[in-house]
């Protein structure tokens, strides 16, 4: 059976150059920023239409990056797009409930933002959002704070 899964795994080569396999949206009227919230209209934002699909935001009115994922259990979840360990970008893992660091070391987080990985002792910054209809609204109040690999707050050991 053919892999039908809207993003395809990475290989070593764009690891080695943190390339995100999650897309910048198309349309670029798909979202709207207002102070603390993010509106996506998923009537336009095409790429989180399929469970497993994602996007990511990059916007100057943003304080920060953002990864917004279409779950395989169907829900939608966002995260400040900055891996813990380095603040490097994340993308979902195909077909599994999994978010993983695009470098090399694939810290590996779930979607509670908790490390699953032994290459990560921090948890992702997890945004609330809630759907209405068309509309997924995300706070990014938590933006304005500083990304988990710049926090000074103690770093759990590894096992």
């Amino acid at each position: 059976m053919a892999n039908t899964h809207p993003l395809k795994p990475t290989n070593i080569f764009q690891r080695l150059f943190c390339v995100t396999i999650s897309p910048l949206p198309s349309d670029p009227g798909s979202f709207a920023v207002d102070g603390d919230r993010l509106t996506i209209r998923l009537d336009r934002a095409r790429e989180l239409e399929p469970v497993g699909g994602a996007l990511r935001i990059e916007d100057p009115l943003l304080p920060d990056r953002v990864l917004v994922v279409h779950g395989e259990d169907d829900q939608f979840r966002a995260f400040r797009n900055r891996c813990a360990c380095g603040g490097f970008r994340i993308d979902p893992v195909p077909g599994q409930e999994k978010i993983r660091c695009c470098t090399p070391m694939q810290s590996t987080y779930d979607y509670a933002g908790s490390p699953l990985s032994r290459t990560v002792n921090r948890s992702l910054d997890v945004l609330p959002c809630s759907r209405a209809g068309t509309t997924l609204t995300v706070d990014v109040g938590l933006l304005r704070e500083p990304a988990p690999h710049l926090r000074k707050e103690a770093s759990r050991p590894h096992p």
